[in-house]
């Protein structure tokens, strides 16, 4: 799978790993999430269905961030891409699905979710999560996204346990920005 992805001048540096590089970072360990799929997100401005990437931050001082490549134009996107963030378990973490610019205005985010690393991943170890391998969660509707009042936008993620900072290889392909 490749990972294409772009500096962002609001970031001071970027850090791509392969499974055959090393990352290295500060403090806290690292945290792997893959975005799987979202379903149910309403048409864009333009009445379309949205070209959409997600963001994940960890909320605090020294928040990493990362995002996916842009998908297709959908109401049920698929990245299928794990996204790799600097933490710890009880680190919390925002995922945002974000409608990428077009030619007629700038980014905006569609819904967002804000719960603890851990949390997750208690939810994906109850019930079918263990069996299915990942958690559904709802997203929290931005306030100028109209979505019918019988429709429910939502998230799935894969949730792997964080990897201490001294660990060797992080398994997959990633970006991470610092803020």
């Amino acid at each position: 799978m490749s990972l294409h992805s772009r500096k962002n001048s609001n970031h001071d540096s970027l850090f791509s790993t392969t499974s055959s590089e090393f990352a290295s970072y500060d403090s806290g360990e690292t945290m792997e999430l893959t975005i799987i799929e979202a379903h149910a997100l309403p048409k864009n401005r333009l009445k379309s269905k949205p070209k959409t990437y997600v963001t994940a931050t960890v909320v605090g001082d020294n928040s990493t961030r990362s995002r996916t490549t842009v998908a297709r134009r959908s109401s049920a996107p698929r990245w299928d891409q794990p996204l790799v963030l600097r933490g710890d378990s009880s680190s919390t973490i925002r995922i945002e699905v974000v409608e990428a610019g077009g030619a007629f205005g700038g980014e905006r985010v569609i819904g967002s979710l804000e719960t603890r690393y851990d949390e997750l991943q208690r939810k994906q170890s109850s019930g079918f999560g263990d069996i299915i391998g990942h958690v559904t969660c709802n997203l929290d509707v931005a306030p100028h996204v109209r979505v019918p009042y019988d429709v429910q936008p939502t998230i799935s993620l894969r949730i792997s346990p964080p990897v201490p900072r001294n660990a060797t290889s992080l398994g997959s392909q990633v970006s991470v920005w610092e803020e």
